[in-house]
């Protein structure tokens, strides 16, 4: 009897140690989850993509595209994305006029990228009604509108039709492709904090060494402006080097445990990385541009956040304890 009852117990206590494993592995899928239509057709710079294999219109496969995004579409009309990537599919396959219904209704569901489409469509004339001419004012509005959500190709085209030189452009307008952890640096320049709080101690890793560097005399040589303007910007937002200490070592009792033990056995890289990608955007933009000036405030947003969401968790912690 004794036997039957430890071995309950011992399933028991493997049970409930387990659950939160499972649940958590159950609810990655599920939040990590992508369609086919976002592997053929999510563009690289979109803020809103799910996928992690992104592809430019000059790689994209318009049948493949326009098959997935049909579907994806049918099972989820909803879902902007969708309408977004199954128009960007019918543009490449010079289906102007479906890739223009698409984007019209993406942007209806607020799905701003897709004006940079629709701007080109008034640009050059592509797939619009019979009664409308192609206008570079109102191209000039679209590409406005889709840089509302910081998608860089509608400032490229805005910049290019106002006139701007090759070389301004590509300093004003913001690539993620240029940095050696490109899909990081997007999502922070984005501000998605949806999608950086699912690796937090890497981004908060990435972050304080981004800072760290900015504030180091080394960089004084590339531009002499960064140490001081960073060091400003760290006193007005109060983000202190020792708040990211207590906010990555907390992180090794929550529930994204896989990240925090990644983060320690991959420190050494993610630190290179993020010390080479701020070389990289101090050297193509400075760091009193625009462009610098997104990413600082940004890293405030997600600092602050998982500040609010540490002294969260640590209540609900202390008062299941009492």
């Amino acid at each position: 009897m004794r036997n039957k009852k430890n071995g309950l117990c011992i399933f028991t206590v493997i049970f409930i140690f387990l659950t939160p494993v499972l649940s958590w592995s159950s609810e990655d899928k599920v939040l990590n989850e992508t369609h086919d239509c976002d592997n053929a057709a999510g563009h690289p710079h979109d803020p809103g993509r799910w996928t992690e294999y992104p592809i430019t219109d000059s790689d994209l496969a318009p049948a493949m595209g326009i098959r997935f995004c049909t579907r994806a579409v049918e099972e989820f009309p909803e879902t902007p994305r969708f309408h977004f990537q199954l128009g960007r599919a019918h543009w490449v396959g010079k289906n102007y006029r479906e890739a223009l219904n698409s984007f019209k209704k993406a942007f209806s569901m607020g799905y701003h990228p897709a004006a940079k489409y629709i701007g080109d469509a008034y640009q050059f004339g592509f797939g619009l009604p019979n009664d409308e001419e192609p206008s570079q004012e109102i191209a000039k509005e679209w590409y406005s509108k889709a840089m509302e959500t910081d998608f860089p190709p509608a400032l490229e085209a805005y910049m290019k039709l106002r006139g701007y030189d090759e070389e301004t452009v590509s300093k004003t307008t913001f690539n993620a492709s240029i940095f050696q952890n490109s899909k990081l640096m997007g999502y922070i320049y984005a501000g998605n904090i949806s999608k950086l709080e699912k690796v937090p101690a890497t981004t908060l890793i990435y972050m304080e060494t981004m800072l760290a560097t900015l504030t180091d005399s080394t960089i004084f040589f590339i531009d002499s402006k960064c140490p001081p303007l960073v060091r400003r910007f760290m006193a007005k937002y109060q983000v202190g080097f020792s708040k990211f200490g207590t906010l990555i070592t907390s992180l090794g009792n929550q529930a994204q445990m896989r990240d925090f033990i990644k983060s320690k056995l991959f420190d050494a890289t993610i630190r290179d990385k993020a010390y080479k990608d701020t070389l990289t955007l101090a050297e193509t933009h400075g760091c009193d541009s625009q462009t610098a000036q997104t990413i600082y405030k940004n890293i405030s947003k997600f600092v602050s956040h998982m500040n609010k969401r540490f002294i969260t968790e640590g209540t609900k912690a202390f008062q299941n304890v009492k």
